[in-house]
């Protein structure tokens, strides 16, 4: 079954997705994602997602500046998510 997730801002570097056509409510939070300037260390924006679901999902994230995009996929039957230091890079 495929189903569109809701975005919602936390604020501006955090924010989570729920599946309303599936669990009724869209303030459900089934994946969360966050975003942290670490080029201070790296050189990279840093990326990480963890899902609250065992659904199968996939996060697109693009960067505003130059639409660069990174696809990350979460498989079926698991609950963790991932982690990307190297993202993007300003």
């Amino acid at each position: 079954m495929f189903a569109s997730a809701v975005a919602s801002a936390g604020v501006d570097l955090w924010g989570y997705f729920s599946l309303p056509a599936i669990t009724g409510n869209p303030n459900n939070p089934e994946v969360l994602v966050k975003m942290l300037d670490g080029t201070a260390l790296n050189g990279s924006y840093w990326f990480f997602y963890g899902g609250l679901t065992n659904l199968q999902y996939t996060l697109t994230v693009t960067e505003d500046a130059t639409g660069k995009q990174k696809t990350y996929t979460n498989p079926a039957g698991s609950e963790c998510g991932g982690s990307d230091t190297a993202a993007f890079t300003p």
